[in-house]
């Protein structure tokens, strides 16, 4: 349990520093107006501007959930022995590596980055990005719903 309890800590560390790293991009980019000048214009620079607050808030509500998440593990044995066993399930480790949820992690978070980074460039490579995405965790989702029912 002592390794579990450092694998945690590791994690809130690197949550902490990645939700640091968005919210300083965030209040740099997004308040202060620095990347206004390479926004496209018209309406697609409108919606662009807009997904990239979005995805940064989400980034950060999602660490702030985490953050939190482990806090509380790390303060109560019973909460981070109930989660050594969910993570540790083997119907549940055997269902991850079936759908393939470590390759869409993999995948799908630098495709969000390079579609905000093509967005700056070419609309059409944007959505693309974009929908790819979707398709990925569509299609994981899909999987994980088919091996939780027939396992």
């Amino acid at each position: 349990m002592e390794n579990y309890k450092k694998i945690i800590q590791q994690r809130l560390w690197a949550m902490g520093l990645f939700s640091m790293s968005c919210g300083s991009i965030y209040l740099v980019g997004g308040v202060s107006g620095l990347f206004e000048k390479y926004i496209p214009d018209g309406t697609f620079g409108d919606f662009f501007s807009g997904f990239q607050v979005g995805v940064l808030l989400a980034f950060i509500l999602l660490c702030v959930f985490f953050l939190a998440r482990y806090i509380i593990a790390l303060n109560s044995e019973k909460v981070l022995k109930k989660m050594y066993i969910k993570e540790t399930d083997e119907r549940s480790v055997k269902i991850s590596e079936l759908t393939g949820v470590r390759l869409q992690k993999i995948v799908c978070f630098p495709l969000l980055f390079s579609a905000i980074i093509a967005g700056y460039f070419s609309a059409e490579v944007f959505f693309t990005l974009i929908v790819v995405i979707f398709f990925i965790s569509l299609v994981t989702a899909v999987r994980r719903f088919y091996f939780n029912k027939i396992m």
